[in-house]
């Protein structure tokens, strides 16, 4: 009987949720982190997720090297590809960034800011390219 069940659902799971076009998207992002309450660097690393709804985000990239422009700024450039997007019949990714950072703390101690890209992303098969530039006084 619970064979039974679980074999109904899945199908009914697999009818619902059909298997969409395999597309390949690349990423180009750049853009630049800045803190007023601390001097460059304060950004040690930021990991780029694209968030999934049935199953685990998936990790895009993980960078550790910045440019640091100015006292109060710094900036990065991702290079990542994403195979579809994890939500059924969601025509957009849903991108974010883990910072691990400095900034607005008193000690040498890493806190880690969520930023989502405020950025459309359609799912193509193609490149998109974005510029964020995020201040994180604000998160």
């Amino acid at each position: 009987m619970l064979r039974i069940f679980a074999v109904s659902l899945c199908i009914l799971f697999f009818i619902h949720f059909p298997a969409s076009e395999s597309v390949l998207t690349k990423f180009r992002f750049n853009g630049s982190f800045t803190c007023s309450k601390k001097v460059a660097p304060f950004v040690q690393k930021v990991t780029v997720y694209e968030h999934d709804y049935l199953t685990f985000d998936d990790k895009l990239e993980e960078v550790t090297l910045f440019r640091t422009d100015s006292p109060d700024r710094m900036s990065y450039q991702f290079r990542f590809e994403e195979d579809g997007d994890g939500k059924p019949d969601d025509e957009f990714y849903e991108i974010y960034m883990e910072i691990w950072n400095t900034c607005m703390i008193p000690t040498e101690n890493n806190r880690v800011s969520k930023y989502w890209f405020k950025t459309e992303l359609p799912v193509i098969d193609g490149t998109l390219y974005a510029t964020e530039n995020v201040n994180l006084d604000n998160i």
